[in-house]
């Protein structure tokens, strides 16, 4: 199966949160802004995306993108 286009993934970001794209790719760092940015750069990462390329979709250095990433809590089978 083919990976979600970035527009699939920003649709699915607006559709779970009400955040658009403007606002989700602006400086706003209002914690439910930063969640929306979280979804959309966990959904890009499990597509498969490098982080350079969340980056440029994000329009955000790559550092960023690996610090959201690591805040992510990991998933264990205790979590499913």
């Amino acid at each position: 199966m083919a990976r979600k286009t970035e527009n699939e993934i920003f649709n699915m970001v607006f559709l779970a949160t009400g955040v658009d794209r403007m606002k989700l790719i602006g400086d706003c760092r209002r914690q439910s802004m930063v969640k929306a940015r979280r979804e959309f750069i966990r959904i890009a990462h499990n597509e498969g995306y490098s982080v350079s390329a969340i980056g440029r979709m994000m329009q955000r250095d790559h550092t960023s993108i690996l610090h959201h990433l690591q805040q992510m809590p990991e998933r264990t089978c205790d979590d499913v």
